[in-house]
């Protein structure tokens, strides 16, 4: 039995690794000539859930899909207006980027 509840304690740990980044500002954002990336600072330290191999900057490989279109804008809007913000923080950028992979955006929400 503690056996089976260690096992699923350890899936569950795997499965949830993802956390909140806090709510805060954008104080730096950036993005490529290419548009194939943004990376921000955030006022907030940055969480690091899944242990990419640096978390110095929040970032999102961008793509040609029109949901990367209506993220990047959002976060443009929430920059230029100063807003409060908070981050879905999951998983590692899939290149590497200043040194390593970074923890990757998700979902934005405005405050």
């Amino acid at each position: 039995m503690k056996k089976l509840l260690f096992s699923l304690l350890l899936i569950s740990s795997s499965i949830f690794a993802a956390e909140g980044s806090g709510v805060g500002k954008i104080k730096e954002l950036y993005i490529n000539a290419q548009g194939t990336f943004v990376r921000l600072q955030f006022s907030q330290p940055i969480k690091n859930p899944e242990n990419c191999q640096k978390a110095v900057f929040y970032m999102l490989e961008l793509d040609d899909s029109p949901g990367s279109n209506r993220y990047l804008s959002s976060v443009l809007a929430a920059y230029m207006a100063q807003k409060n913000v908070s981050f879905w923080i999951n998983g590692c950028t899939k290149k590497s980027y200043w040194g390593g992979t970074q923890p990757q955006l998700h979902d934005i929400y405005m405050y």
